[in-house]
């Protein structure tokens, strides 16, 4: 067939995949390629040489060009051989070619005319990070590789292999982050699907991996076929089944932790490779311990108690065609997981937040009426109860349950160009039931549930020996259904409708409606000794907010993998991401909230303009990467890259279901009574529109108009190959982050009468970052004798906020571009590893990974709006004056001061800076050994090993903590409450802590011994 012929078929395949697709979210790719130039001995091209690629998974087959170039596009991860063949020349085979995702090698073939030659050109793992022709900053791990960091085969902790690869930073609370980026800054795909959920922008399959045959680690300016993140992708492809079939199990237990885990896998294909399938699972069954497992720390009493869950993965391909190259994969993964919360605590002693003693005292009606009685009696009841005395009988707990589905059809137009269509399916529900949550007016549920369905495509053609084409494109639908909310807190969210009991409580921050009847819910009416007849409500308004509106993201992208000369490799594009969130077109009208003058007026004002930025973003983002052969052993690489973050949907939707009835509750019908200013500062007419403008004031609004979070990666790596399996690599990279979404307060404007409005609490574009750093990666390979690495990453990141999962600013700090070094990253951490393989099957590893403290501390000083109108920004000391919370001084309860002028008796005595997070934790080294033995040879053996982690047993903590119950005697010094719980004896599980600010109790990971066996067969 002619190059003409092919290339118009390939236009028309394109063209109706592009009339199916409307352009998702990123996309990983799941195939690699192999090219290169057939040379003769003095260098000179081939032209019509015979190459054919095979392996256990795939085989192709091609011709080199006029130039003696040649290329195979689309092959499935794995170890091939090459084999060229001319006539007059010998043929020459190159075995152990390994390719991976989203990679591309190179071999050069060189054919000798008289005697068969096995080649000797050099032939590199994609596991080696030394990749003379990679252009973007990519990291490749595979089963062994996973094996010597966890120390056990078929470990399903993806959290323990991200942590030892450079450009990963551990956050304060475990989570891998790349680049210290934020939580949802990072892509998870799981064989080309996207597993992450848009509700709450986390991934969907609790990090479990299995069935791995390749991890991909894509840093900063990665390649456009993947998008929608900031700082990087992990990509995972599975497994196939092979010719003949093979399969592995392990099984281990832990000591001291009850922990039973279990795998297992077997693939198998037919003899001519048309069929083949693969099954994996993993199931785990552990009860956790902290410490040395025989001190109780009250440290770790609200810490992972039980951790069980399974997950099964299917990987089914049908190959077609007259050489089979076309295939039709069917791939699934699901998995159920539960985290019970609350160690060392008995949950039948545990009372649900509305049956706690001391919610019931804080709530209580005390003169009022019946001491027995409390205003939360008539808060919305938590999910399993049926009145507010009962206690639901399960502890603390989320579960976690995906379904991850992939219909895959591609399509070999020629061994050099592809093509694929996908429809993929990913079901997500994640379950989060808190009815103690650590004590009073906390307890909290929350249902995140996403369904998700897509459409993709890809086409890559190697057009000649430069130039290597893709362009794809996805579109994507979900339909989410969440709902969050801490039912007791509507004694706080809903201070109009509690009425005046609740502001003489002190539990609304008001009087509420001072013109209603004497609260508008019927029981505390009845409770005070007034009438009920005709109150509309028996119970406060439910505060839960809810996401349901369905939304779509697409894209497009195309991109060049460039070679104009030997040594110089560009891969250049460009993508397109958009997002359409189908709101309501009255989003601002229905955000209207308010706030009360000086005069006691009740202004009701309309939220912020829910604009098209919001409702439909989208961005076009160049990428460029560029890689050059500087020598035999050096390469230099950099890479640009633009990018955008959808922000999760919780962030923008919070919709309230109130009552619609409550409409006819209005002024006309006499059940309304209008709040003071009526008709001049509000026109509230009836209890419908209150209970909103109140959630929307006190809660959250339910539209909040936030754009994207938007980045510009750069980096550069000096890449050297030091021969004998050894290879480093240094990478020096910047990231600026704009826009991103964090948790204020924000000075709105002044009323005519001078109070400054701060309109309610909700999430804006007020977050900036900037993200300096290096990582380093050295590697010694061999199949026998010793192996090890070192990963390392200092990272240096600025920002206007603290936290990497929904964060909060000071708007006061932002007014006066007052930037903080982040503190749920430590500055520097690393993972060292050695392991030695002998020729008799003794195995034997070390791991030693290390941080060297996080910062902490609340700072000398604090940022308020001041002034003599309370609206200027200003620097001013931490005092209890101006936080409250988190204060570093202390002043005269009797002289206090002023904020701008405080008059202080004493501090909390630790050498905080200025800033918050001046102070830093102590480093962190643990020392984790993992022994094996094969028993037998072959590919039918056995193995057994012991593995002990935490071996030194370092037990300390990575951050010292705020104690909530330290108290100071106003002179410097602690009180002698200090460390005391005001609750002892009002709720279980309170204990005495230590006196000071910072609590560092040794409640880490504990030392532990697992024993495991595994069978290969």
């Amino acid at each position: 067939m002619s190059l003409l012929v092919r290339s118009v078929r390939a236009l028309a395949f394109v063209g109706v995949l592009l009339l199916l697709s409307q352009g998702i979210q990123s996309r990983a790719g799941t195939t690699g390629s192999i090219q290169g130039f057939v040379y003769d001995v003095n260098g000179h091209p081939i032209a019509a040489a015979s190459v054919s690629v095979s392996a256990p998974v795939y085989s192709s087959h091609t011709v080199s060009g006029i130039n003696g170039f040649y290329a195979v596009n689309g092959l499935p991860p794995d170890t091939y051989t090459i084999t060229a063949a001319h006539t007059g020349f010998a043929t020459t085979q190159y075995p152990g070619v390994t390719v991976t995702q989203d990679q591309t090698v190179r071999t050069d073939i060189r054919l000798l005319a008289e005697v068969k030659l096995l080649g000797k050109e050099t032939i590199r793992g994609t596991t080696s990070i030394y990749q003379p022709r990679q252009t973007a900053d990519a990291y490749t791990i595979n089963s062994q590789s996973i094996t010597n960091i966890t120390g056990t085969p078929q470990n399903l902790s993806e959290t323990a292999v991200l942590d030892a690869l450079p450009g990963i930073t551990t956050d304060v609370n475990g989570y891998p982050v790349i680049r210290a980026g934020a939580e949802n800054d990072e892509g998870f795909q799981y064989d080309g699907v996207d597993a992450t959920e848009p509700v709450s922008g986390q991934f969907i399959n609790s990090l479990v991996l299995n069935g791995v045959s390749r991890l991909v680690l894509s840093t900063g300016g990665y390649d456009v076929t993947n998008g929608n993140t900031n700082s990087g992708v992990v990509n995972v492809v599975v497994k196939r089944g092979t010719y003949p079939g093979t399969g592995e199990s392990t099984a281990s237990i832990n000591n001291p932790n009850f922990d039973h885990r279990l795998a297992f896998d077997f693939g198998q294909a037919s003899p001519d490779n048309r069929f083949s399938y693969y099954f994996s699972f993993t199931g785990l069954r552990a009860n956790v311990t902290y410490g040395d497992d025989k001190t109780f720390y009250s440290l770790a009493g609200g810490g992972l108690a039980y951790d069980p869950g399974n997950d099964l993965l299917t990987n089914v391909i049908y190959h077609f065609g007259g050489r089979q190259e076309n295939e039709l994969q069917y791939f699934a993964d699901t998995g159920t997981n539960l985290f019970q919360l609350g160690y060392a605590q008995d949950p039948t002693i545990l009372p649900y937040d509305s049956n706690n003693t001391l919610t019931r005292l804080l709530g209580g009606l005390g003169q009022f009426a019946d001491p027995n009685a409390a205003v939360t009696d008539f808060a919305p009841l938590f999910p399993g109860q049926r009145t507010v005395l009962q206690n639901v009988g399960y502890p603390d707990h989320q579960t976690e349950d995906h379904n991850i589905e992939k219909i895959n059809l591609k399509h070999q137009f020629s061994p050099s160009s592809f093509g694929e269509f996908r429809v993929t399916r990913t079901d997500s529900l994640v379950n989060f039931l808190f009815p103690w949550n650590g004590g009073a007016l906390s307890g909290q549920f929350e249902f995140v549930h996403s369904s998700s369905r897509a459409l993709a495509f890809d086409y890559t053609n190697q057009l000649n020996s430069q130039h290597d084409i893709t362009l794809g494109g996805d579109t994507n639908y979900t339909l989410p259904d969440f709902a969050i909310y801490r039912p007791l807190l509507s004694i706080q969210t809903d201070p109009l409708e509690c009425g005046e009991l609740c502001g003489l409580l002190g539990l609304a921050g008001s009087l509420g409606n001072p013109n209603a009847p004497q609260g508008y819910v019927q029981g505390i009416a009845a409770l005070d000794g007034s009438s009920a007849t005709g109150l509309p409500l028996n119970t406060l308004p439910n505060p839960a907010s809810l996401a349901t509106d369905p939304l779509h993201r697409n894209d497009l992208y195309i991109k060049d993998d460039f070679t104009p000369a030997d040594r110089l490799d560009i891969t250049f594009g460009a993508r397109w991401d958009q997002e359409v969130i189908d709101l309501p077109s009255n989003a601002a009208a229905l955000n209207q909230y308010y706030t009360v003058d000086s005069s006691g007026l009740y202004h009701v004002l309309n939220g912020p303009t829910v604009s098209a930025d919001v409702t439909r973003p989208s961005q076009v983002s160049p990428r460029l990467a560029i890689a050059y052969q500087a020598g035999a052993r050096d390469a230099l690489r950099f890479s640009f890259g633009k990018n955008i973050e959808f922000t999760p949907l919780s962030n923008i939707e919070n919709t309230y279901a109130v009552n619609p009835r409550l409409v006819s509750c209005n002024m006309s019908s006499g059940c309304f009574t209008p709040l003071p200013g009526f008709g001049t500062t509000n026109h509230v007419t009836n209890l419908y529109q209150q209970i909103l403008i109140d959630l929307n004031t006190n809660s959250f609004a339910q539209y909040t108009p936030v754009r994207p979070q938007r980045a510009i990666n750069y980096d550069l790596s000096w890449n050297h190959d030091f021969g004998q399996g050894l290879a480093a690599r240094i990478t020096p990279y910047y990231r600026r982050g704009y826009d991103y979404v964090a948790f204020s307060t924000p000075l709105l404007f002044k009323l005519s009468d001078g109070t400054p409005v701060f309109g309610p609490g909700r999430e804006e574009n007020a977050g900036i970052n900037f993200n300096t750093g290096v990582e380093l990666s050295i590697q010694k390979s061999a199949t026998f004798g010793l192996s090890g690495f070192l990963s390392a990453t200092y990272d240096n990141t600025l920002a206007n906020y603290d936290s990497d999962f929904f964060p909060s600013v000071n708007n006061a700090a932002i007014a006066l571009n007052h930037l903080f070094h982040v503190s749920y990253v430590a500055p520097v951490v690393a993972t060292a590893g050695l392991s030695f393989q002998s020729h008799h099957g003794f195995h034997a590893s070390v791991t030693i990974p290390y941080e060297s403290g996080y910062r902490y501390g609340v700072g000398k000083h604090t940022w308020v709006f001041g002034g003599p109108n309370g609206t200027t920004p200003e620097e001013v000391l931490n005092t209890d004056l101006a936080s409250g919370v988190g204060n570093y001084y202390f002043t005269d309860p009797s002289n206090p001061g002023t904020v701008e002028h405080p008059n202080i008796t004493g501090s909390i005595g630790t050498a905080d800076g200025n800033d918050p997070g001046t102070l830093k934790g102590a480093p962190q080294a643990f020392l984790n050994v993992a022994l094996s033995q094969d028993i037998g040879s072959g590919p039918n053996r056995m193995s057994l090993g012991l593995v002990a982690n935490n071996l030194l047993g370092n037990y300390s903590i990575n951050t010292p903590v705020d104690s909530g119950r330290y108290h100071n005697n106003g002179l410097g010094g602690y009180a002698p409450n200090s460390g005391i719980s005001g609750l002892i004896g009002l709720e279980p599980y309170r204990y005495r802590n230590q006196p000071s600010y910072y609590l560092n109790e040794p409640v880490g990971g504990p030392r532990t011994y697992t024993l495991f066996v595994n069978i290969k067969y």
